[in-house]
């Protein structure tokens, strides 16, 4: 179809001029003479302005803008029609843009939702329809993790370990005195400086002989059958060497260590670094500092058989230990030349040559190291001990402050017993 020479879609015609026919009507619904259908009124309208005279051409050519104007409101405000499909030489048929069979595909692309014909979504002639103030979901931001705070644990500063103060190396005092002591008979004492002096305790008590830090040597006393008053003789003895104990008497019978009898030849060690051994008629009985011997003496004596000792210092002599020996023989190692005290004394109980008294080595037993001048166990507090320029021990003690040792005079180490 063409109106004054311009070609339209064929489909405008079935289907675009049903819509646009009553707006073209009510748009010319005043032209004389009325016309059958838009179209006509349209040819009627270019045909007047034609042959019209001026003023008749002007009226017509409103009409023809009004009418023009109608058609372009309904077909590009009012949301019904495609623009192109009014001049494209497509079949209707295949129209992309209607699901229909009308152009309701409106100016910003959205379909007709009425399906009536009607142009715009609420089915009125307004251009701006579909037209609204967009909305936008505003994004909820994703919270941003706060970083958990990491800290460095200090490195703690090392408490620095005290250098401890280093104690002091000693040479063990050098012994100048006699290397042999002993006693014998109802008893008579021989120091090891050679001092002559008697003790006789009395019948059945125990007394100390010897006592040093790792020996205490006791003898038990017993009535010697003769005519001297109060006279006596050693009946036992008993050794304990650190923690064990070697027991002898005058019956001759074999001595015991702990208890248990020793075979004849037999060699037990003993605590200490010790050693017994019994070869059937002596008793030997060695330290790192002594050696004791025992035997009976005087069997063909008719007022009775008698223990008989003699004590030995080994090398080294008896301060190896930082410690003096005491004891009723052992007083006498005391390391100076010459008779102790005044020499001999022929008193019967020790004289002017012991330290005390006879009663003040008295002990309970013979196992026992409870006398006043014992050394058994005895322990050297090294920050107590005293030496000269040269290093030489002067003076040793006990954590008590008790003297163990003395150069040159031990009189004041034999004056205190040692607490063990």
């Amino acid at each position: 179809m063409s109106i004054n020479g311009l070609n339209l879609n064929p489909g405008f015609q079935t289907s675009t001029l049903n819509k646009l026919q009553s707006p073209i009507q009510a748009s010319v619904q005043n032209l004389n003479p009325p016309q059958a259908d838009p179209l006509s009124a349209l040819s009627t309208l270019f045909s007047g302005a034609n042959s019209n005279s001026a003023g008749g051409m002007q009226d017509s050519i409103f009409q023809i803008i009004s009418v023009f104007m109608a058609l372009l409101m309904q077909i590009f405000g009012g949301g019904g029609l495609n623009p192109q499909s009014l001049f494209a030489n497509s079949d209707p048929s295949v129209d992309p843009n209607s699901q229909d069979g009308n152009n309701d595909i409106t100016d910003n692309g959205q379909q007709d939702v009425n399906n009536d014909g009607s142009n715009g979504c609420n089915g009125n002639n307004d251009a701006n329809a579909d037209t609204g103030t967009p909305t936008y979901e505003t994004p909820t931001p994703t919270p941003t993790p706060t970083p958990t705070p990491t800290y460095e644990t200090p490195t703690p500063t090392p408490t620095p370990t005290p250098t401890p103060t280093p104690t002091p190396t000693y040479t063990p005092p050098t012994y100048d005195g006699g290397n042999n002591g002993q006693y014998q008979g109802d008893p008579h004492l021989v120091g090891f400086d050679g001092e002559k002096y008697d003790v006789m305790g009395e019948d059945g008590k125990t007394y100390n002989m010897l006592s040093d830090k790792d020996i205490q040597y006791n003898t038990t006393f017993a009535k010697y059958n003769s005519n001297i008053p109060g006279a006596t003789v050693i009946d036992k003895a008993g050794i304990q060497v650190g923690k064990d104990q070697v027991y002898f008497d005058r019956s001759g019978n074999a001595p015991t260590v702990n208890g248990k009898p020793m075979e004849k030849g037999q060699e037990i060690q003993l605590d200490k670094g010790g050693k017994a051994k019994w070869d059937g008629e002596q008793l030997t009985v060695n330290t790192s500092e002594y050696t004791i011997d025992l035997k009976v003496g005087q069997k063909d004596d008719p007022n009775g058989a008698a223990l008989e000792s003699h004590v030995t210092l080994n090398d080294g002599g008896p301060f190896t230990d930082f410690v003096a020996p005491h004891g009723l023989l052992g007083q006498t190692a005391d390391g100076v030349k010459g008779q102790k005290n005044t020499g001999n004394d022929q008193g019967k109980q020790g004289g002017t040559i012991i330290d005390g008294t006879v009663g003040d080595y008295e002990e309970a037993d013979l196992w026992s190291h409870s006398d006043k001048f014992s050394r058994f166990g005895a322990e050297v507090d090294n920050t107590q001990t005293q030496a000269d320029d040269q290093g030489n021990v002067i003076k040793t003690f006990d954590k008590n402050g008790n003297v163990l040792f003395q150069k040159g005079d031990n009189k004041e180490a034999h004056k205190t017993a040692v607490a063990s």
